[in-house]
């Protein structure tokens, strides 16, 4: 067994998905030395559950501040990524299941709109002819954000190429941490 050189680093940030890697970026874009560490591959964990989903939310004006930020600075960033990273924007679907359901949806879908953020509503006919593998439902329109962001890697690979310098420790321990004070 060898031993690694030991290294230090300003920011240790744990956990290599979607939110690991934007911190680790920003820390690496202010200078700092930072260590992304992931117990498994990059992507495989929330971000990987959750498709790596990035969609603007409204349950609060903080809430609609922060996801439509994150969507800007993801789409700004997927023309830097590599060709592989398969950065993608599929859209987001909302279907409502009643009335109540409904009336929320066209309510979001104003608000979305009122903030430049693209939306429309769906027939259930229009629903069916873009995703025809769905089972049926009401003939209830639904709500569509075409263009929330998924940026995620399907290449498996921890070890990406990045001009910041940000190390990707692919197996090590860690000996201790301290506090720069």
């Amino acid at each position: 067994m060898s031993v690694a050189t030991p290294q230090k680093f300003d920011v240790v940030v744990a956990g290599a998905g979607i939110v690991g890697a934007a911190c680790t970026l920003a820390f690496a874009q202010a200078g700092f030395r930072v260590a992304l560490v992931e117990r498994h591959l990059a992507g495989s964990g929330a971000t990987g559950a959750a498709m790596g989903h990035i969609v603007v939310m409204d349950d609060s004006e903080a809430q609609f501040v922060l996801t439509r930020r994150s969507q800007q600075l993801w789409q700004a960033l997927s023309t830097t990524l590599p060709a592989g990273a398969e950065y993608e924007t599929p859209g987001t679907l909302w279907i409502a299941a009643d009335e109540e359901e409904l009336a929320e949806a066209a309510r979001k879908h104003q608000r979305l709109i009122e903030r430049n953020v693209p939306s429309r509503l769906l027939s259930s006919r229009e629903l069916a002819a873009l995703e025809p593998n769905l089972r049926p439902v009401s003939s209830m329109p639904l709500a569509l954000t075409p263009r929330p962001a998924r940026p995620a890697s399907r290449s498996g690979s921890a070890r990406a190429t990045s001009p910041l310098p940000i190390a990707i420790p692919v197996s090590f321990t860690i000996n201790s941490l301290s506090s720069a004070t």
